[in-house]
């Protein structure tokens, strides 16, 4: 059996040099927010990283214990592969019964968004839950579209080439298909368009140019057309400044869904690489800065949506 190079003295030392790392730095470390689920689902070069093929074992093991099947843990199968851990059959049972212990407990008093933050890495090569993958297969089950997490901005704890990490820890294939096949459904399920506002004045070749980035779809706002509500004192200020910088001006309005959409925290906010390559040739296209804006995020779609709905629909053609 391979030695676990992730013992918890081991994971609290790093923890430490990390905290004394941003405090020598000087640098902000962090930031709170409200995010959507479908925005902690984008991949790593094409394929998901090995937080979230725990994540997606934490789901599919809601959905067993439930069932009240115990013997079965993706979990494991996972640790065993990544860092050589491997359980009795009678441990196995013990983790996930405590596991619907957990689960009922959360369908009785509820999930405390300021008790259970979760850490997220942000890097240049995306955010990445590095916790609370129990919470999220409650979230998911539970139809909770939101978490609150803390954007740290730092490497991932966990490998980004997860299905290399798996393979090569010898993982069995029918286990390693079952988990892309529960990732690719749950993602599909969560993976949502990003807004797009076009001033009509220069609108011009805009939406051909976004047609060839992804799916583009325009579309007419009225508060019956929102499906997810974002309560009011939820709404960032930012996103409260860009509905009174558009609200005024003929506009046109799309959602444009991208197959991938590596986020990053820089400057306090969540930026997105894509979005900012394409913001820089639709500049070069028009000549202009004042166009029009792409939400970075999903999480900042759906509240910059819900901002804009209020209006009466005939201010969008």
């Amino acid at each position: 059996m391979k030695k676990n190079p992730y013992s918890p003295s081991k994971r609290r030392l790093v923890k430490i040099k990390r905290r004394i790392s941003g405090i020598l730095s000087g640098r902000k470390k962090s930031l709170r927010m409200n995010l959507y689920l479908g925005d902690l689902f984008n991949t790593f070069e094409g394929q998901p990283t090995l937080s979230q093929y725990y994540i997606v074992a934490r789901i599919i093991e809601a959905d067993l214990v439930r069932r009240e099947i115990y013997d079965k843990s993706y979990g494991e199968f996972i640790a065993r592969a990544a860092r050589g851990m491997e359980n009795s059959k009678e441990k196995t049972i013990h983790t996930m019964k405590m596991y619907r212990g957990f689960l009922e407990h959360l369908d009785e008093v509820g999930f405390n968004p300021d008790l259970g933050c979760l850490s997220v890495a942000s890097s240049a090569d995306g955010i990445f839950a590095d916790d609370g993958t129990h919470r999220l297969g409650w979230l998911y089950w539970a139809g909770i579209k939101y978490v609150s997490v803390s954007l740290d901005d730092r490497a991932p704890k966990y490998p980004l080439k997860g299905r290399e990490e798996l393979k090569k820890g010898g993982i069995d294939e029918t286990v390693l298909s079952e988990l892309d096949r529960a990732f690719e459904e749950i993602r599909k399920g969560l993976h949502g368009e990003l807004l797009v506002i076009l001033r009509d004045s220069v609108a011009g070749e805009i939406p051909a140019l976004l047609s060839g980035k992804g799916q583009l779809e325009k579309i007419t706002l009225s508060n019956s057309s929102v499906n997810e509500k974002v309560r009011e004192n939820e709404i960032p200020e930012e996103i409260w400044r860009l509905y009174y910088d558009y609200k005024d001006c003929p506009c046109h309005i799309y959602t444009l869904k991208l197959p991938e959409n590596r986020l990053w925290l820089r400057d306090g906010k969540l930026h997105s690489v894509a979005v900012e390559e394409i913001t820089k040739e639709i500049d070069r296209l028009t000549g202009t800065k004042s166009w029009g804006y792409i939400a970075n995020s999903v999480t900042e779609s759906l509240g910059l949506r819900e901002c804009l709905s209020r209006l009466e629909h005939d201010y969008w053609e």
